[in-house]
């Protein structure tokens, strides 16, 4: 058996624990330095974890830290805001129409003027109908046409007075501006020239209308149309 006082005795033996007493604290040593790193490590990926969560947990619920609250606040203390637009962004005269109606505006022609529109948005064949069950004459059926054609008429007319008023604040525009700038000069000459070409159009309608042609003839045949219906029944009614 080996004895404790045989590694005092026996020198070569003692050497020989002497060594494997090293390694084995060498041994330990670095199993202890391993375990320290991957506890480390371990910490590190549940705080990027944490931060993760954070994250995701303001982006969903729109939390922000009170600091940086306070830096970006302050960041943007010190910037200068520029205006949307300016008076040179568009040619002076040109903004007729309210800046909230430029899309309604956008790419509608003549007829489709709201004034237009509501007028043969009327029931004209029920207008016609009721006429014809009423009165049940020729006289009445050309009446009721020329109410239809005068009001239609009327109408135009209006949309030609706008357009006069809007031709004489164009070219008022474009006298101040004479020398000033040729593009601005060019664009206020062909307005002028399209609200020209949309009076002279209006002109040619309310022509075409006092004869029963043109746009007006839409209204007029509803009107005629529900004017014989309504004479019919009232006929049958009296027959039963």
């Amino acid at each position: 058996m080996f004895f404790i006082r045989d590694v005092y005795t026996n020198a070569p033996n003692c050497v020989y624990l002497l060594g494997i007493e090293m390694k084995l604290k060498k041994l330990l040593f670095w199993q202890d330095q391993n375990q320290d790193q991957n506890q480390d490590q371990d910490q590190g990926q549940d705080k990027d974890k944490d931060k993760d969560k954070d994250r995701d947990r303001a982006i969903t619920t729109g939390a922000v830290d009170d600091e940086k609250l306070e830096i970006s606040q302050d960041s943007l203390s010190n910037v200068i805001k520029l205006p949307i637009s300016t008076p040179l962004s568009e040619p002076v005269g040109l903004q007729i129409a309210a800046p909230g109606n430029n899309e309604l505006n956008k790419n509608l022609g003549l007829f489709d003027e709201v004034e237009i529109q509501d007028f043969f948005k009327q029931n004209h064949f029920g207008l016609g109908r009721h006429n014809g069950c009423m009165f049940r004459t020729q006289t009445a059926l050309e009446m009721g046409k020329k109410n239809i054609i005068s009001e239609f008429q009327n109408i135009l007319n209006e949309q030609i007075e706008r357009k006069k008023n809007k031709f004489k604040k164009l070219h008022l525009k474009s006298i101040e501006t004479v020398g000033l700038c040729d593009v601005t000069q060019s664009m206020l000459q062909y307005a002028k020239e399209v609200i020209n070409q949309d009076m002279n159009l209006l002109i040619l309608q309310i022509d075409l209308a006092e004869n029963g042609r043109g746009w007006v003839l839409k209204a007029l045949n509803a009107y005629q149309i529900g004017f014989g219906k309504g004479v019919r029944e009232a006929v049958d009614f009296d027959l039963i």
